[in-house]
């Protein structure tokens, strides 16, 4: 897992030996869609301005299960989340 500048971005990571990571990814917090740790309102309004299809070639921060698409499901990630994000408290 990297850290894609708030939002943390997981996968597979080929190193041919150019890449070098010191310290350590912020806490996950799904639901923290602008990665200031906490989930609240301004998440939940970008939840709801992305909602539908995510569009090819552009990262779905509020995609939060991966599927695709923003919909029910990544809003009730996001309810579940609601607050300070664990680890930062």
């Amino acid at each position: 897992m990297v850290d894609g500048g708030g939002v943390n971005i997981a996968g597979n990571d080929t190193d041919l030996g150019g890449n070098d990571f010191y310290g350590q990814c912020d806490p996950f917090c799904a639901g923290d869609v602008n990665g200031d740790t906490y989930v609240n309102g301004t998440d939940l309004g970008r939840v709801f301005s992305a909602w539908g299809p995510c569009l090819p070639d552009e990262t779905c921060y509020a995609d939060f299960n991966g599927d695709g698409m923003v919909d029910s499901a990544d809003l009730g990630i996001l309810l579940g989340g609601w607050g300070r994000c664990p680890g930062w408290e």
